[in-house]
């Protein structure tokens, strides 16, 4: 796993961006943890989500999305306001049985976004 996915694992440090299969679950990090270079974020998915997999607070513009093991790029959406990150298109099943990897390009340093309602998960807003 490490010969093939080692670029989101050596030399990236912690990055606290959220995974989540659905906004206002409790458990925000369901999915996986991030980590980080520079402005690359790498999405360890353990629970792969099927064709959707969603990332909330996200405060930092989203360039492009790819399965690092492969290079597949994937479309998404991404909302400056709420911070809500889509990914879509993704395959129905895990494409690597340990932990999938999405490579996640930003304009800049990816950053969580400030809660204005530290609340406003609960109503999933």
């Amino acid at each position: 796993w490490l010969s093939i996915h080692g670029e989101a694992v050596y030399g990236a440090e912690r990055c606290n961006l959220i995974g989540a299969s659905e906004p206002g679950l409790v458990d925000l990090n369901l999915q996986g943890p991030f980590t980080r270079k520079g402005n690359t974020a790498y999405w360890c998915i353990f629970r792969w989500p099927g064709n959707t997999a969603t990332a909330v607070m996200v405060g930092t513009p989203v360039k492009r999305v790819t399965l690092l093991n492969t290079g597949e790029e994937f479309a998404f959406n991404w909302n400056e306001k709420t911070g809500l990150l889509k990914i879509i298109g993704l395959p129905e099943l895990t494409p690597v049985p340990l932990a999938s990897v999405l490579k996640v390009e930003f304009e800049r340093m990816p950053e969580r976004k400030q809660e204005e309602d530290l609340s406003s998960w609960l109503t999933g807003n």
